[in-house]
């Protein structure tokens, strides 16, 4: 039997030892559960004392990353004991004495780097197209007829992968994972019965660079493994990030995606006593799937992510990634930003139209004042940096024993270095994103022309190959601005003008006022 995993996921040593548990050479992995503040403390108690008799060296304990490392004793009897189970155990117990043992599981859209699973679900996603292709020529080959329930399946399913408010009803019924993966599918499947050629060669295109992402993810973070997790961590009180203020205003892509639902849903109900057509009252509803606009942000993301994975940068979420076409304001560790790096995290800023702040250890307030004032903010720190995790973008620096801050979503083991090519690519970002809602506009108003048109015989464009031959060029676009953010140079200095701010005083930056920039001091 094919070994899937061997030919999808990393060839690194790396394995499952049970539902929540994964071991990485002499490391053990365990998930662990949310943990509130009132109880961080008697369970962090209790895991020390129910582990002290088992054959562990060091523990270390990542509640905001949901996650405890265990470095295993040079023992022979490890093994004997089943070390891997009895740490499971041991965990278990300090939950239950804690009382936590009935909070969830945090859950992330694409899980833990060391999980196999999410590339599977993309390597099934890819096989999903490829047959849906294949699919689609035999049908057109052979002259069968569309079946009649095809589009509205197909339509139907692409409205739930794109509309921002179903789609997030549906990964809460199922979980996001499964969500994902079930929606891929089922659209490659349906638009194959539809005979729709683009759709699974725009699903292949972008899932195979999520696949890739995600390979290039899970080789980063095993090849820094050992150096990011030890003993003298420094952990957070609990699982639970300081909370924003404020919610996050909506990116391009979630405002367009949220006006062309509500023009669709106008249409739709307008269109079935013009027509009497409920099939044609669909097709205009299915043709304000903000598709392009989803999928070229998304499609940047990856590209982005997976050359940051090829460099080292360990992308822990990578959803966060899909954040910097918003981020505008950067939060800076003040015992970093300094020498060369700090010049070209300036340089960076500058080039990209970011305001730059420096702060110390106690600079939760100024983030959460910047939110207020409606920025979009990325933090940059190292372990012992509080303010890092109340950002909307965590950009954590591995110390000098190589360990990884709790609560990055981004760990750059070479310093400023690393979170200036990161931030290079805000503005290639924002560009993809207005440029693919721009391309989901002209999908959307060629996908209504589709749906009011008579029937001129079956050779007419069916209104989800008109949208998926827009969202097909958002991706190649995205990838273009993917490209030019890799190939950034942060040593170039852009020059200093009154319209691009390099470093902003705080006192600045606190005092906007209907998210609008401040001016600069």
């Amino acid at each position: 039997m094919i070994d899937v995993r061997r030919w999808v996921a990393s060839g690194r040593p790396h394995e499952r030892v049970g539902p929540r548990a994964h071991r990485v050479g002499d490391h053990v992995h365990i998930q662990l559960r949310r943990v509130w503040p009132d109880q961080a403390e008697p369970f962090v108690a209790a895991l020390h004392e129910e582990l002290a008799d088992l054959p562990v060296a060091w523990v270390d304990v990542r509640l905001l990353d949901g996650l405890l490392v265990v470095g295993l004793a040079d023992d022979d009897a490890a093994e004997v004991l089943g070390v891997e189970e009895a740490v499971v155990q041991a965990v278990e117990a300090a939950e239950e004495r804690a009382g936590i043992e009935c909070n969830p599981f945090p859950e992330h859209r694409h899980g833990a780097p060391v999980d196999d699973e999410p590339l599977l679900r993309a390597a099934a996603e890819v096989a999903a197209d490829v047959f849906a292709f294949g699919l689609s020529l035999t049908l057109r080959a052979v002259r069968a007829p569309r079946p009649p329930a095809g589009f509205d399946a197909e339509g139907l399913v692409g409205l739930v992968q794109n509309v921002p408010g179903l789609r997030r009803t549906f990964a809460r019924w199922v979980g996001r994972g499964t969500a994902e993966v079930s929606a891929g599918v089922a659209y490659a499947l349906a638009g194959g019965l539809a005979q729709n050629v683009v759709g699974p060669v725009l699903g292949f295109a972008y899932h195979n660079l999520r696949l890739g992402e995600l390979r290039a993810r899970q080789e980063a973070w095993l090849g820094a493994e050992p150096r990011l997790y030890g003993p003298g961590a420094i952990s957070a009180g609990s699982s639970e990030p300081i909370g924003r203020p404020l919610p996050r205003g909506p990116g391009p892509a979630e405002r367009f995606a949220e006006l062309t639902w509500v023009a669709s849903l106008g249409s739709f109900v307008a269109t079935i006593p013009l027509t009497g057509s409920i099939e044609r009252a669909l097709s205009m509803l299915a043709s304000g799937a903000p598709k392009a606009a989803r999928i070229g942000r998304e499609a940047f993301g990856s590209h982005l992510s997976r050359d940051l994975g090829q460099r080292g940068i360990v992308v822990l979420r990578p959803g966060t990634v899909r954040l910097l076409d918003q981020v505008d304001v950067v939060v800076v560790e003040d015992r970093l930003f300094t020498g060369d790096d700090a010049i070209r995290l300036e340089r960076v800023a500058a080039a990209n139209g970011l305001d730059l702040a420096v702060v110390g250890v106690d600079g939760v307030a100024e983030v959460r004042r910047l939110q207020i004032a409606g920025r979009v903010v990325a933090t940059v720190g190292g372990p012992s940096f509080t303010p890092l995790a109340a950002g909307d973008l965590p950009i954590g620096i591995a110390g000098r024993d190589g360990r990884a801050p709790d609560g990055s979503h981004v760990i750059c083991l070479d310093g400023l270095g690393d979170a200036a090519r990161i931030l290079a690519a805000c503005r290639p970002a924002r560009r993809a994103s207005q440029e693919s809602a721009h391309l989901s506009l002209a999908g959307a108003v060629g996908g209504a022309l589709v749906a009011m048109a008579p029937a001129v015989g079956t050779r007419l464009p069916r209104v989800m190959t008109v949208i998926d031959t827009a969202a097909l060029v958002a991706v190649g676009n995205a990838v273009r601005h993917a490209r030019r953010a890799e190939n950034f140079d942060v040593d170039r200095d852009p020059g200093r003008t009154e319209e691009v701010p390099v470093l902003v005083p705080l006192s600045a930056l606190t005092r906007c006022e209907d998210g609008q920039e401040a001016a600069s001091a």
